[in-house]
Order: C-alpha cells, then sequence, then structure tokens
C-alpha cells in the first residue's frame, strides 16, 4: 500500500511540473544619456526582476546638451547609423524585451536603428518605455514596429524626464497592464 501511495504520489508531482506555465523571462535593454532612461531601468529591473543590458553608441554623444541634440538631429537628417559599443545583447530565452529609450527628435536615438537591426525580436513581447522632455512616444514606437515586424510590439509608455515621484506607480501599471 506505501508503495502504491508513493507511485501515486510520484504521479501526480510529475504531472504537476508537466503542467506547469513556464515563468515568462524578461530582459530589459537601454540607453541613457543623461540618466533619466538608467533611473527608469534600474526600477524596471527592481520590479519585475528582468535582465539588464545597457547600450551604447560606439562613438559617444556629446556631453552638452545643445551639442548632442545638433549631432543628433544631424544623424536623422543624413539618415546616419551609428554602431553599437560591443556586443549586441543576446536575446535568446526571452519572451519579453523591455526597450528603455530617450527621445531624441521625435524618434529613438540613430544608434538604436542598428541596435533593432542586429538583434532578433521575433515572436517576443516588446515594450517600448520613452523618456522625453514633453514630446510623448512620438514616432518612436511606429519606428521600433517597421525594424522589428515579427514581433509584437505593445503600446509604449511615456515618461516626463527621469518619472519623478510618480515613476514606481507608472511603472507598475504599465507592467501590470502587459502581463509582468
Amino acid at each position: 500500500m506505501k508503495k502504491l501511495l508513493l507511485i501515486f504520489a510520484a504521479l501526480l508531482a510529475f504531472a504537476g511540473a508537466a503542467f506547469a506555465q513556464p515563468k515568462s523571462k524578461t530582459l530589459i535593454i537601454y540607453y541613457s544619456w543623461g540618466g533619466n532612461t538608467r533611473t527608469i531601468a534600474r526600477l524596471a529591473q527592481k520590479k519585475t526582476g528582468a535582465d539588464i543590458a545597457e547600450v551604447k553608441p560606439d562613438k559617444e554623444y556629446p556631453s552638452t546638451y545643445k551639442e548632442c541634440t545638433v549631432v543628433a538631429k544631424d544623424e536623422q537628417r543624413k539618415g546616419i547609423k551609428p554602431g553599437v559599443k560591443g556586443a549586441l545583447p543576446d536575446t535568446a530565452g526571452y519572451d519579453t524585451v523591455i526597450l528603455a529609450y530617450p527621445l531624441w527628435w521625435s524618434d529613438v536615438p540613430m544608434f538604436f536603428y542598428t541596435l533593432l537591426e542586429g538583434i532578433d525580436l521575433g515572436g517576443k513581447t516588446v515594450l517600448p518605455i520613452c523618456s522625453n522632455g514633453g514630446s510623448g512616444l512620438a514616432r518612436s514606437v511606429g519606428t521600433i514596429k517597421s525594424l522589428a515586424p515579427k514581433a509584437n510590439v505593445k503600446g509604449g509608455l511615456s515618461i516626463h524626464r527621469d518619472g519623478g515621484s510618480s515613476l514606481d506607480k507608472t511603472l507598475s501599471e504599465y507592467f501590470k497592464k502587459n502581463g509582468l
């Protein structure tokens, strides 16, 4: 009888494991020029338990705001797509990718074009989070959708500067809405 109970218990444990839903794995990929997006990405990591990867352009942007905006506008106008410094983040094994970036001239930074063309987001859920000075998401989500056409790109989250005192609540609501 004990043997039969042990076999039955083992079968129940095996069946439970076979039908359990695997936990979704999340990666945050972010770029921060002035620190706002870094603040957002780190809190997002804390809230989701996601892995995190900071990406940088192969050539740093100027450290002063005015000079940086001139370079960013010139890149857009000329269609210049700078490279990404170091290896691209490996998205294999992740179900969800959070892209956190500053909005530059109504779009993602131009080196994000290179990033998005170089990583595989096919079949993944992509959650855009955009820090900005008041322009919202502008065309950045559309850019991401066009560069990752096989991804399930969700509606983005616009965060003014570093999100201030409401950042925690804002991120919690966004992640809850998107199943994280």
